[in-house]
C-alpha cells in the first residue's frame, strides 16, 4: 500500500506496556509528505482516524518535522476491547478510549523515543560520487586559505 520507498525509510516499532500493544512502522522525518496521505492507524484491526491519535503522532514528530510536513506511518494498536468504544461514529472510523490520556501518553512516548533514537547518519546517506566527474577548483570550489582568504588553485 505504501510502497517499497516507505519501508526503506521507516523504523519498525513494537512496544507492549500496561495492556497496550503498538507495532508497525513510522517514517523517518526525512520521508515526510506535503499531505497526510500515508497515515494508517488500526485499533484492534479496525482502520480509524482519531483526533487523540493524530495529536499524539503530531506531538511526537513536532521537533523533527518542518512546518507543513506530515509524518508517514502504518501502526497497529491492540488494546482490551472493553476500554475502547467503536460506536462513536456511524462509519466506525472514530473511536473513544476509556482512558484517553493514558493512550495518548503511551503513543506519544513510544514514537518520541523511537524518533529520538534516530541518528542523522540513519537518515542521510551521502550521494555516491559520479565516476569521471571532475571536481571544481579555485573560486568555483570555494577554496579558502588562512584566515578565510580565498585562494585560487
Amino acid at each position: 500500500v505504501c510502497g517499497p520507498a516507505f519501508l526503506e525509510q521507516a523504523l519498525p516499532i513494537e512496544v507492549e506496556r500496561n495492556g497496550l500493544h503498538l507495532w508497525g512502522w513510522v517514517g523517518l522525518p526525512t520521508f515526510s509528505r506535503s499531505q497526510a496521505d500515508l497515515q494508517y492507524f488500526y485499533v484492534n484491526g479496525r482502520a480509524v482516524r482519531d483526533k487523540l491519535v493524530a495529536h499524539a503522532v503530531r506531538q511526537a514528530y513536532r521537533d523533527v518535522l518542518f512546518n507543513g510536513r506530515h509524518p508517514t506511518f502504518v501502526l497497529f494498536f491492540e488494546v482490551d476491547p472493553s476500554v475502547v468504544d467503536v460506536n462513536v461514529h456511524p462509519t466506525k472510523h472514530e473511536v473513544r478510549f476509556r482512558d484517553g490520556r493514558m493512550v495518548h501518553d503511551f503513543l506519544y512516548g513510544t514514537l518520541h523515543r523511537a524518533l529520538g533514537d534516530v541518528r542523522p547518519e540513519d537518515q542521510l546517506a551521502a550521494p555516491a560520487p559520479v565516476p569521471g566527474a571532475e571536481r571544481p577548483t579555485g573560486i568555483d570550489a570555494g577554496e579558502f586559505g588562512p584566515q578565510g582568504e580565498m585562494r585560487l588553485a
